[in-house]
């Protein structure tokens, strides 16, 4: 059986802050017992998610799973939409979201930090809601200037600060990471 919107690929970051596998495990268990049968892969450094969903979108997949934080889901929308232009690439794709990380805002903006089990059997629907997204020109760290895409929230001075004390910290901190 296929998933309405196609099998998905599954981008998942191995160094998210609940990295011990066993979120994509059980997801993948989840969804291969409702007939969806997706594509993993694994992300091998930072851009990578950007990367695989760049080129997901390209070769014609339309529905792309991030299962990570924060971070790996802003990297995975900054593939399926091209930043610089605003265009989305490919044919409407979904982007699916399971919670792996540390943080994953988005998820719980429209209530949906749930357990993957609970949210494979979303994502095996074709029940989908259309989101906003923000474009932002700045200054990356090396002084060059950027334009990226955001899905749910953009900060700049403290609450950026914050976000890149706790990507410093140990991930056996866990949420506190953010307590700055």
């Amino acid at each position: 059986m296929t998933a309405p919107l196609g099998d998905p690929l599954i981008i998942a970051n191995p160094s998210a802050g609940r990295a011990d596998g066993s979120v994509l495990q059980r997801l993948i268990t989840a969804l291969r017992t409702l007939g969806v049968h997706a594509e993993v892969s694994m992300t091998a450094a930072s851009g990578h998610a950007s990367t695989l969903a760049r080129a997901a979108a390209e070769e014609g997949r339309r529905f792309v799973i991030a299962v990570g934080g924060d971070g790996t889901v802003h990297e995975v929308v900054n593939g399926l939409v091209d930043a610089t232009t605003g265009r989305v690439r490919g044919d409407d794709p979904v982007l699916g979201v399971v919670p792996g990380g540390s943080g994953c805002d988005l998820l719980r903006t429209f209530g949906l930090d749930r357990p993957p089990e609970v949210l494979a059997h979303h994502l095996a629907t074709d029940d989908t809601t259309r989101i906003d997204l923000g474009r932002v020109r700045c200054t990356g760290p090396e002084g060059e200037p950027r334009v990226r895409v955001f899905a749910n929230i953009a900060e700049v001075g403290y609450g950026g600060a914050v976000a890149r004390l706790a990507n410093r910290l140990p991930r056996r901190v866990g949420q506190a990471r953010y307590s700055a």
